[in-house]
């Protein structure tokens, strides 16, 4: 079991948990502390398994550290949600009777949709607005990025990390709740399982 976390580590998790990578010297400008102090936070969190580091050179000179956090640290960000989670999940996948199984999950996918969906908002961007603010309460820590050619719902944090390794059908469901609420089609495009810096939604919406 992992010792208890405090919350400056499960910051520092977080802050390496929305970037592929990150150097000491990135990690100190971001969050305004010395060297000294996150070398010996992230040497703990290696300890534990949570990040990992990896040397990189540039041209002629020394190589250079970069952290991430590994899968187990994911999951250590989405603990609060892992249980329940796997075992739903898991009672929902063993139903034999693929009907009852089906009937099971559209309620799941009803009932997720009305916990995140806004009545009378017309415009796709305010309900994206709204879906990122809601899923925000509920913990998680999502972001969407407006600049690209079609808008992105990046999830940072995986609830059920375990659950999507083992199962990509989650993550299928997470992506269809998402086309509901937003009454157009979205594309889960990256997995953090997969080892992206984040889940990435694509919302096809016509931006023209």
């Amino acid at each position: 079991m992992t010792p208890r976390l405090d919350e400056a580590d499960l910051e520092l998790l977080q802050a390496l948990s929305e970037r592929a990578s990150a150097t000491i010297q990135e990690l100190c400008a971001d969050r305004g502390v010395t060297d000294t102090a996150i070398r010996r936070r992230l040497d703990r969190l290696r300890s534990l398994g949570l990040v990992d580091r990896r040397s990189e050179s540039e041209g002629r000179g020394r190589p250079h550290h970069r952290y991430r956090i590994t899968q187990q640290g994911r999951a250590e960000l989405g603990d609060n949600y892992a249980t329940l989670a796997q075992v739903l999940w898991r009672a929902i996948q063993s139903i034999e009777d693929p009907r009852v199984k089906r009937r099971v999950l559209d309620r799941v996918r009803r009932e997720l949709f009305g916990r995140f969906s806004l009545a009378g908002a017309a415009a796709v961007t305010d309900r994206m607005r709204h879906l990122e603010q809601a899923l925000r309460e509920q913990g998680y820590s999502v972001e969407i990025d407006f600049e690209r050619e079609l808008p992105v719902l990046q999830e940072h944090c995986c609830p059920y990390t375990d659950l999507a390794v083992a199962d990509p059908s989650i993550c299928r469901l997470e992506q269809d709740v998402y086309s509901d609420v937003l009454g157009v089609p979205v594309t889960l495009t990256h997995r953090c399982v997969d080892g992206h810096p984040c889940c990435e939604f694509t919302v096809h919406v016509d931006q023209s």
